[in-house]
């Protein structure tokens, strides 16, 4: 925790800035991140996996391919 200099003490609003520095500074810490973090490895492999679905959607929904799609089935 810092210490205000002496040279700030009594002007106005410096000590409801610090009132309040030390009211933010208590609050516990809640962010947008997640608390671990994630893998760059599962942030790759959920891509790769959504992409093959898509893909997958896209050519089967795709009109004609009758040889392909028999085959595959």
């Amino acid at each position: 925790m810092r210490l205000p200099s002496p040279g700030c003490r009594g002007i106005s609003g410096n000590e409801e800035a610090y009132k309040l520095a030390r009211q933010v500074s208590a609050m516990p810490l809640v962010g947008p991140e997640p608390a671990l973090g994630i893998p760059k490895c599962l942030v790759r492999e959920a891509i790769q996996n959504w992409t093959e679905v898509q893909h997958h959607r896209a050519w089967i929904d795709m009109p004609g391919l009758r040889h392909g799609k028999t085959i595959y089935r």
